[in-house]
């Protein structure tokens, strides 16, 4: 990332952009040839959002301005949203046709005559119809500014068959993701029972024989690691109490730390109590046989606690000694521990949302319609979809407490339908999984033959091909179909071609697209655009404030994309992606998507993403 002070000689700043726009209004603009008085400071105007109705109030202010003489004035317009679609109309007004397309080179004279053009235009009156033998710009804008909005039985057909085409591609990629994930659930949970097997058949942990053999067609092995991550869990939150007697002041470090000490030894001593009792008295004399509490359950309860007092002795000594050259010490520990048990928990968790996932898998393949389930689960997610598409309209008109009550809490209402939709995908592809990995019921019979061979090839093939696309996302959204007809209804309204020909707005024309780098560094009189878009950032190190916003300020214009008005990312003869100047407008007008800026939750992000 590099800041002003180290920009390619390729680039350039808005400020050599404005001092060259101006030059060319008093070539072009200014009247008699007499040159104006600029003011030192950049003075700019913004058009805000609020889709179609804000770029028409815009339109109507930018006509006032050019027929009173006050529009050159401006040498930068910053919009976003709704007043982004005019401001590209504007900018693109003044766009030569040469520049349109593919760019090949212009002259001044070329410049002069579209920029006369483009300020007859906005003089006129809003009655015009024709300009020059050709359909007028504005009376194109007035027809087409709601051509955004889908309407009639074609149009909606358009966008069904696009949005069917891409909601099912999306599932193919996360039903692929999650094909691998329990694949390697599954592999990791065989070798588990590998190595317990031999155990039990060695008579080693033969105290957890009735635990491990109660697995049935009803519940999942992966049970085993959420238990251990949550015994861990509890192990390290333990750990964090050793240090209650440490304090924070660093005079009295050696204090602190000779406490700790103390309250780790008395705890050791208890441990290896515990551990003799287990050893010795149980399992080597066999007392426990003739008492049933310490038999079956009550002995898992034991070890476990056994492994929960071992964890925490290991976990406290660890971050003791990790902080031990530490000024001041215990702050160090204590937050090693809070951000192990983090971890931690995070890691129980995923785990034992595996294993209720795997264990959904299991009943439902042992049910009445056998593996059909998952074919019946996958059906139903259009369907749910489709309604989390629909309710906020449903529910607009609808004056009842419980709609009231849902709308209020609707993060939390969206947490719990997009897990409900990831956890449906989930488990019919961890049905399949075990359809193709057993040969009879899961845990029950023999797993691998030829069928689980050519799955795991295909699956792996399928894996690595989608995973070197470095397209899909922007294909697989609606946004191809956005900016495609913000294009044609906006940048297309300027176009020369389109407007002599009177073609179609349904029709592509190739003037439409104009190149970003070539947009915002063409030598024209009008306004810099500086097109204003949401980078989201749900995880980040900055400042707290710019964690609440879930999102940074990025900026496209003339010295190329930059992010909270400072830091550029790259200028525009870089080989990143460069996308169309209605592509652009379009990212900036997208009202609702997985990622909102500040308004972003987990269960928005789940539900928007699948919906």
């Amino acid at each position: 990332m590099a800041d002003a002070k180290t920009r390619t000689a390729s680039s350039i700043t808005l400020e050599f952009a404005v001092k060259k726009r101006r030059e060319k209004v008093d070539q072009l603009i200014a009247p008699g040839g007499a040159k104006r008085i600029w003011s030192q400071a950049p003075i700019g105007i913004a058009f805000s959002g609020g889709g179609i109705r804000s770029a028409t109030i815009s339109l109507g202010i930018t006509q006032a301005l050019a027929r009173r003489g006050r529009l050159y004035a401006f040498d930068y317009m910053s919009t976003v949203s709704g007043g982004g679609y005019f401001g590209s109309f504007l900018r693109s007004l003044f766009v030569p046709d040469n520049l349109r397309g593919v760019a090949t080179p212009v002259t001044d004279r070329d410049i002069a005559s579209q920029s006369h053009f483009a300020d007859k235009v906005l003089r006129d009156g809003p009655n015009a119809t024709e300009i020059d033998g050709m359909k007028h710009p504005i009376r194109c804008l007035r027809e087409s500014g709601r051509y955004l909005a889908p309407s009639g039985a074609s149009d909606f057909a358009y966008a069904l068959s696009l949005i069917g085409r891409n909601w099912l591609a999306m599932l193919y990629v996360f039903a692929l993701a999650m094909a691998m994930l329990f694949i390697t659930v599954q592999l990791t949970l065989l070798a588990m029972a590998f190595g317990l097997g031999r155990c039990l058949s060695s008579g080693q942990i033969e105290f957890l024989a009735p635990f491990i053999r109660s697995f049935s067609t009803t519940t999942s092995p992966a049970l085993v690691p959420a238990a251990v991550f949550g015994i861990t869990s509890i192990g390290v939150g333990a750990a964090y109490w050793m240090t209650e007697g440490m304090t924070y002041t660093p005079e009295a470090r050696d204090k602190s730390r000779g406490h700790f000490l103390r309250v780790w030894a008395i705890t050791f001593v208890a441990f290896l109590f515990g551990l003799s009792i287990q050893l010795v008295w149980i399992d080597f004399w066999g007392f426990g046989a003739s008492i049933p509490a310490v038999s079956g359950f009550g002995r898992a309860v034991f070890v476990a606690g056994l492994l929960v007092m071992g964890v925490a002795l290991a976990a406290s000594l660890l971050a003791f000694f990790w902080g031990i050259k530490e000024e001041n010490a215990t702050p160090g520990i204590r937050r090693r521990l809070t951000k192990a048990l983090t971890a931690i928990n995070l890691l129980a968790a995923i785990s034992l949302a595996i294993a209720i996932i795997d264990s959904l898998a299991i009943g439902l393949r042992a049910g009445t319609f056998g593996g059909a389930h998952s074919f019946a689960v996958l059906t139903l997610s259009p369907f749910v979809a489709f309604l989390i598409k629909k309710a906020p309209e449903w529910a607009s008109g609808v004056d009842n407490s419980l709609i009231r009550k849902l709308t209020s809490n609707i993060a939390l209402v969206a947490l719990i339908i997009g897990v409900f939709m990831f956890g449906m995908l989930a488990v019919g592809v961890d049905i399949i999984v075990h359809m193709a990995l057993w040969t009879g019921a899961a845990w029950a019979s023999q797993p691998f033959d030829g069928t689980w061979t050519i799955f795991l090839i295909t699956i792996l093939i399928l894996f690595f091909m989608t995973g070197i696309s470095d397209g899909f996302i922007n294909l697989a959204s609606l946004h191809p179909l956005y900016s495609s007809r913000l294009t044609r209804a906006y940048i297309g309204a300027t176009n020369h071609h389109r407007l002599q020909s009177k073609k179609g707005l349904t029709d592509g024309d190739e003037k439409d697209h104009i190149a970003s780098d070539v947009y915002q560094q063409a030598d024209l009189p009008i306004a810099c655009h500086l097109i204003n878009l949401t980078l989201n950032e749900t995880r980040s190190d900055n400042k707290i404030v710019e964690r609440d916003r879930k999102g940074r300020r990025f900026t496209v214009g003339p010295e190329g994309i930059s992010i909270d008005s400072t830091a550029i990312v790259h200028d525009w003869n870089s080989s990143a992606e460069k996308l169309s100047v209605g592509q652009l407008c379009a990212i900036s007008g997208a009202a609702a998507s997985s990622g909102m800026g500040r308004r972003t939750t987990l269960g928005t992000a789940l539900a928007l993403t699948y919906a």
